[in-house]
């Protein structure tokens, strides 16, 4: 029977430290980015700090802060992906060092940008299940969220959400974390694990259910192809799509009315089992190799 290492302090470390990191990297830029936006609003409401108005001060700031928020979040990934970067070969060139085999990955332009709308219709139908269900209305938070995030700033929605968080995000939960959990527990429960852990960190009950899915579906685009590139093309579709549905209406028609909801909806989710099933044709096909991958 197959012994798994235990579970103790290092191997610990490993799993939290890229989060750590990253959730460090954030605090020091919003804590920065705060002192500065203070004196300024300081400086422009001497009048009010005089008289000791500290509320008019304090809202202020906070409105200031509100208004940067998605440029805040940007400099962030910004600055903490190189990082990842390195936490991901420096883990990868553990593992080959400790004899884990891997398997050659597949990255053929077609299966690439298959993923990539495989995302992008997930995201659609999930949302489009939030909405038709009224599931928004028990989380105060989730039109918060929204609103931080997209603020009509498109180009930096589609660069900073679409494109760089996604790649952050995956290095993260699935390059590293979800990698640390399969060698000490067992493959279903890492899996399971890992989705809760990506579903807990975007904060509100509606993002938990909706993150966990997509943690489960990025999972498995990770394990059927074999290389990091799967699932940052899931996210970043899924995460274009959002900013798509939010800041434009190219895909207006779709939500035009409850019936189109219904029909988009349904058609996206069998679009999802008609890829799931290309994708295990493909499996059972044989296309996968036993050798050495490098992703």
């Amino acid at each position: 029977m197959e012994t798994r290492p235990q579970i103790d302090g290092k191997r610990i470390w490993r799993m939290v430290y890229p989060f750590l990191t990253y959730y460090g990297i954030t605090l020091l830029i919003s804590m920065i980015a705060s002192l500065i936006i203070s004196m300024n609003v300081m400086n422009a409401h001497m009048d009010d700090l005089m008289a000791g108005n500290t509320d008019v001060i304090v809202r202020a700031v906070m409105e200031q802060v509100y208004t940067y928020s998605l440029e805040l979040q940007a400099a962030a990934v910004v600055l903490a992906l190189p990082f990842m970067v390195v936490y991901y070969q420096r883990d990868r060139k553990r593992r080959l060092q400790a004899g884990i085999v891997e398997l050659l990955p597949e990255r053929s332009p077609l299966w690439m940008l298959l993923i990539v709308v495989f995302g992008a219709i997930t995201a659609y139908a999930g949302n489009g299940m939030i909405s038709l269900s009224g599931l928004y209305q028990v989380s105060d938070s989730y039109d918060e969220v929204a609103a931080i995030f997209y603020q009509g700033k498109l180009v930096l929605e589609i660069v900073a959400l679409g494109i760089l968080t996604p790649i952050l995000e995956e290095l993260i939960f699935r390059g590293l974390m979800y990698r640390q959990l399969t060698e000490v527990l067992k493959k279903k429960t890492a899996i399971i694990v890992a989705a809760l852990l990506f579903g807990g960190f975007h904060g509100n009950l509606l993002q938990m259910i909706y993150g966990t899915a997509l943690g489960l579906l990025m999972i498995y685009v990770y394990e059927r192809f074999n290389t990091i590139l799967a699932p940052i093309l899931f996210h970043i579709g899924a995460n274009l799509l959002g900013v798509l549905l939010s800041e434009t209406t190219a895909l207006s028609f779709l939500y035009s009315s409850v019936g189109a909801m219904y029909g988009s909806v349904i058609i996206s989710s069998l679009l999802i089992i008609g890829v799931v099933w290309v994708i295990e044709r493909r499996e059972s096909m044989g296309e996968m190799h036993d050798t050495p991958r490098d992703n």
